[in-house]
């Protein structure tokens, strides 16, 4: 991902959107802060309040995951105004369906998309549905990461700002494969081998593995 973009990906539950939308961020720079309101990553330097965040960012472990412990949308203005303190690192903001509705859109969020590119931050934003995010986020996106959906609305959705042709396509889509389109481009590829993306977003404590989890070792779920 080339710098100051933003990217949406969506997929259902266990498709592997949030593992994605890291491997994104991790490629697009070295500094990763991610917004985790379902509490999902366990990795790099967890932190739950303002400033626990801005102590994390000015170090230098990555990522920095923030877990607000109270409302969200509260939790998620500590987020924006932290990580505008930065330059030149990824904003993730995990389950952004919980930041508005296709209807509204969270004043924070709207700050943070469109303001990142003059302070020189990549955004990605994760949801289940296409149709569960406000049109703006769309509208300012420069790639589209779907993994497989045949729901009418989001795929009305997802051909309004791609194809028919991407459409079809998401509709074939297997397990943990994904399309991405580029905005810039009018294309998109689709990537059909989750080993080159997966990446370990809550690894198990050490100790903690079952011998049918070792059997299982590297098999996909």
């Amino acid at each position: 991902m080339k710098q100051n973009l933003i990217e949406i990906v969506t997929g259902r539950k266990g498709e592997g959107k949030s593992s994605l939308s890291y491997h994104r961020a991790r490629l697009a720079r070295r500094g990763v802060a991610i917004f985790d309101p379902n509490i999902q990553f366990t990795i790099g330097a967890v932190v739950h309040d303002q400033g626990a965040l801005l102590e994390a960012l000015a170090g230098t472990e990555t990522p920095v995951v923030f877990q607000p412990l109270g409302d969200v949308s509260e939790g998620f203005v500590d987020f924006q105004e932290g990580i505008f303190t930065k330059r030149q690192i990824v904003a993730l903001v995990d389950e952004a369906s919980l930041l508005g509705s296709p209807q509204r859109i969270d004043p924070a969020l709207d700050r943070l998309i469109r303001l990142s590119r003059t302070k020189e931050i990549d955004v990605i934003l994760d949801a289940h549905r296409p149709q569960d995010l406000n049109g703006i986020v769309f509208s300012l996106a420069d790639f589209y990461c779907f993994f497989h959906t045949t729901h009418p609305r989001d795929l009305e959705r997802i051909e309004s700002f791609t194809s028919a042709k991407a459409r079809a396509r998401v509709e074939q889509l297997g397990q943990h494969e994904f399309l991405c389109w580029s905005v810039a481009t009018e294309s998109f590829y689709v990537n059909t081998d989750p080993k080159g993306w997966r990446e370990e977003i809550s690894p198990e404590p050490e100790g903690e593995f079952h011998e049918e989890e070792v059997l299982d070792h590297g098999r996909e779920h």
